[in-house]
C-alpha cells in the first residue's frame, strides 16, 4: 500500500512538474476554447436575429397568407442548419487546440460530412434530414399550421433539419423525429366541414325543433364571416337512447370550427328553453313495490 501511494505521488508531482513547465500553453489553449465557444454563440445569436427580423417584416406585409407561414417554416430551419454549422466546425476547431491533430479542413478532405454520419453510426440522421427537405419541399405543413401527426394533434411551431416540434391543446411540446413521420392531417389548408348534432328529448315536438334549428342555424351564419356557404339543416339523422338527434351542417373557416360548434349549440339550446322544447337528460324510474 505504502509503494502505491509513493507511486501515485510521484505520478502526480510529475504531472504538475510538467503542467508549470507548459503553463503558458494550457492557458493560451484555455483561452482560445472559451473564444471559440463564445464566437459560435456570438454567431448564433446574431444569425438568429436577423433571420427573425427578416421573417417579422414579410409578416407585417401579409400576416395570415401561406407565403409568411412559408418564411416562418424556412427560418426555423435555417436557424437549425447554422446551429448544426457552427457546432460542427467549433468542435473541430477545439479538437485541434487539444492537439489531437483533428481539424475542419482534414475532416471534411479525409471523411466527408456524410462518412462522418455514418462512422458515427446515424443511419437515421440522414433519413430525418431527408424527411424533413421532402416534407418542406411538397409543403405538407408549414409553422402555425393545426396538424396531427402520429395521433398527437398540435400547433407545429418548428421544423428543423432533423426533428418537427408541435405544441399540443395543453400545452406538452412533442418533437418527432422526420424520419417517423408517415401521415400528416393537416386541419388548416382549406375550409372545414362542422356536423353538427344537436339532440331534443323523445316525445318533443320534431318538427318545432327543426324549425328552431334551421333559424338559429341560418342567423348565425348570416351574422358570422366563418361561415363560408350556406348552411344546410339534414333535419332528424337519428333516434336512440340519447333522444332526437337533428343535424346540420356548416363550412367554416380553418380553425374556427371549435368556436362556430360551442356557440351555436349555446345560441341553439337557449332557443329550445324559450319555446319549451325540452332536451333529452337521463331519467330513472323507481318502482316500490311495498
Amino acid at each position: 500500500m505504502e509503494k502505491f501511494l509513493t507511486s501515485f505521488w510521484k505520478s502526480i508531482t510529475k504531472l504538475a512538474d510538467k503542467m508549470a513547465d507548459n503553463a503558458d500553453v494550457i492557458l493560451l489553449s484555455l483561452i482560445s476554447i472559451i473564444l471559440i465557444i463564445v464566437a459560435s454563440k456570438i454567431v448564433i445569436v446574431i444569425s438568429n436575429g436577423i433571420i427573425r427580423r427578416t421573417v417579422k417584416r414579410k409578416k407585417r406585409k401579409k400576416p395570415n397568407s401561406l407565403t409568411a407561414k412559408k418564411s416562418e417554416t424556412i427560418a426555423t430551419l435555417i436557424q437549425s442548419v447554422i446551429r448544426y454549422a457552427v457546432y460542427f466546425f467549433a468542435t473541430a476547431t477545439i479538437l485541434g487546440q487539444l492537439g489531437l491533430g483533428i481539424t475542419a479542413g482534414s475532416i471534411l478532405a479525409t471523411a466527408g460530412i456524410g462518412g462522418v454520419a455514418l462512422g458515427l453510426g446515424a443511419q437515421g440522421l440522414i433519413k430525418d434530414v431527408l424527411s424533413g427537405f421532402f416534407l418542406l419541399f411538397e409543403n405538407q405543413f408549414a409553422v402555425g399550421d393545426y396538424v396531427q401527426i402520429l395521433g398527437q394533434t398540435g400547433t407545429v411551431e418548428a421544423v428543423t433539419v432533423r426533428t418537427t416540434q408541435i405544441r399540443a391543446f395543453t400545452g406538452e411540446l412533442v418533437i418527432f423525429p422526420n424520419g417517423s413521420i408517415d401521415k400528416v392531417i393537416n386541419y388548416t389548408r382549406g375550409n372545414i366541414i362542422v356536423p353538427l348534432l344537436i339532440y331534443v328529448a323523445i316525445g318533443q315536438d320534431t318538427e318545432a325543433a327543426i324549425e328552431v334549428l334551421t333559424d338559429c342555424v341560418r342567423e348565425y351564419a348570416e351574422q358570422n364571416q366563418e361561415v363560408v356557404e350556406s348552411p344546410e339543416i339534414t333535419g332528424v339523422n337519428n333516434i336512440n337512447e340519447n333522444g332526437i338527434e337533428l343535424r346540420a351542417i356548416l363550412h367554416v373557416m380553418p380553425m374556427s370550427q371549435w368556436k362556430v360548434e360551442r356557440e351555436l349549440k349555446a345560441k341553439i339550446y337557449s332557443a329550445f328553453k324559450e319555446k319549451g322544447i325540452e332536451a333529452p337528460y337521463p331519467k330513472r324510474v323507481v318502482i316500490d313495490n311495498r
